[in-house]
């Protein structure tokens, strides 16, 4: 890649994540994609885990602190809704609903 489309990147998470919203969507991407979790993972879970690394490589290289601030702004407003009233990307789809 380019250096001028290295910075547009970068440009374009920095916009990301000035918003709560962006942070908000990467902290659901990181969190679905098992970003934080250890142990071993089937070859489709690692998969989205190195998806998941991928972006947050990037954030990091805009913000250090972004991903544990996209993390927390995710986990701020998951809190807000119980389980029975959400779903997430890591609950099984129950096809009797």
């Amino acid at each position: 890649m380019n250096e001028l489309a290295r910075k547009q990147i970068q440009d374009d998470y920095r916009e990301i994540l000035s918003s709560d919203a962006g942070k908000r969507v990467l902290g659901g991407i990181f969190y679905g994609g098992r970003l934080t979790t250890t142990g071993c993972l089937s070859d489709y879970l690692q998969g989205e885990r190195s998806l998941a690394s991928r972006i947050a490589n990037t954030v990091y290289e805009v913000n250090p602190y972004g991903v544990a601030d996209c993390l927390t702004a995710y986990e701020e407003f998951m809190k807000e809704y119980p389980n029975d009233e959400r779903r997430d990307n890591t609950e099984p789809y129950d096809y009797d609903e």
